[in-house]
């Protein structure tokens, strides 16, 4: 039975974390020589700790050993945490995708900030710019994430190295952006005025990771997109640090259709690939069934965090002990959170090596 341990110094793992209640998302990799890497972080519901670092904890990391996080967009559900996650990893570097004039991007997050004390704010924009108060108290620049931009390398031993590039998003992309921001300061309007960015998914940091000899390709919740510059489109037509087919895929935006490109399988994956992915179990839920069953023909390894959750309603309960709840004061309700952590580990030093994936409760494979 497999147990919540540390890998060895040329394992390479690729964990995806998610939580039972279908929000949020979370990985965590070994990039060899006991050297970390957090993308994106989610809350347990329940202890109020980010993911990532519970499931570090639990196999004996040092949260020192982690040198690299990187935020791939700014949506709750990849965000909760993060700011928790970069104090506790004091020696670790922090990526996200760049602005092209950074001084409208860091006003948008100070204006939105002020917003507090209405609480009207996005939690998300409290996140971020508690980040970069740690990184100004560090005096530590963050790093920019783009198209083919390498984010960290090292070399492991003779022949072996690792390495985390993004693929996106690109310039285009990053321009649209700078327009975006310079708007929304214009239009911020009054204090109860709650902010909408237009298209955070377009936005998303891909991740092309290189672990010895093997691949993966970790899709955050970049869409396809309508331009050729845009997107996964930009990736397929653009991209030139790819330099061999992934065999580990984290399928982007929950599995939405929006999120799939057939080329991607035929062009930049292996033949039946890793591929696992988190659920929305929020309003429309995520993926579909169509689309699993799309996934199933590319691959017979398709996993997730958790089932998709359906939308009964609520367990009757006995009415005394309702009776007894409101007279205390309180009440009953469901809990939905239950982890789930699929691990994927391979040997970095063998090209013959194949992903051994274990799926802790409540994570399945389909």
């Amino acid at each position: 039975m497999a147990t919540f341990d540390s890998p060895g110094s040329t394992t390479g793992e690729i964990t995806l974390l998610g939580t039972g209640g279908g929000y949020g998302e979370s990985a965590v990799v070994h990039l060899g020589n006991n050297r970390w890497l957090i993308i994106d972080s989610c809350i347990n519901p329940i202890t109020r700790r980010a993911l990532p670092l519970e499931y570090l904890q639990k196999i004996g990391v040092s949260m020192s050993d982690v040198c690299l996080i990187i935020c791939t967009h700014w949506h709750d559900d990849h965000i909760l945490g993060i700011a928790a996650v970069l104090e506790a990893c004091v020696n670790s570097k922090f990526a996200f995708a760049r602005a092209n004039d950074l001084r409208k991007f860091l006003q948008f997050v100070q204006l939105d900030y002020s917003k507090l004390k209405t609480n009207q704010s996005n939690s998300s924009t409290v996140e971020f710019g508690r980040c970069m108060d740690i990184l100004l108290a560090r005096k530590v620049q963050p790093i920019w994430a783009g198209q083919d931009r390498v984010l960290y390398r090292e070399q492991l031993g003779e022949g072996i190295s690792s390495e985390v590039i993004s693929l996106s998003p690109s310039d285009a992309t990053i321009a649209t952006f700078d327009a975006e921001v310079s708007s929304l300061i214009t239009e911020f309007g009054p204090p109860n005025k709650k902010i909408v960015v237009r298209s955070p998914n377009a936005k998303s940091v891909v991740t092309f990771i290189k672990l010895g000899n093997h691949r993966a390709l970790l899709g955050a919740d970049l869409e396809v997109g309508s331009a050729a510059d845009e997107g996964w489109n930009n990736i397929l037509n653009a991209c030139a640090t790819i330099d061999q087919r992934a065999s580990l895929f984290k399928i982007p935006h929950h599995g939405s259709e929006n999120g799939y490109h057939p080329e991607v399988w035929k062009r930049l994956l292996v033949e039946d690939p890793v591929a696992k992915l988190t659920p929305w179990n929020l309003h429309d839920k995520l993926p579909q069934a169509a689309m699993l069953e799309v996934f199933k023909k590319h691959s017979k390894q398709v996993y997730m965090t958790s089932p998709i959750v359906g939308a009964g309603k609520p367990k009757k309960r006995r009415k005394n002990v309702e009776k007894l709840l409101r007279e205390l004061g309180g009440r009953l309700h469901e809990v939905k959170f239950t982890e789930g952590t699929i691990r994927s580990r391979i040997a970095m030093d063998d090209k013959a090596a194949q992903w051994e994936v274990v799926a802790f409760p409540a994570a399945i494979q389909v």
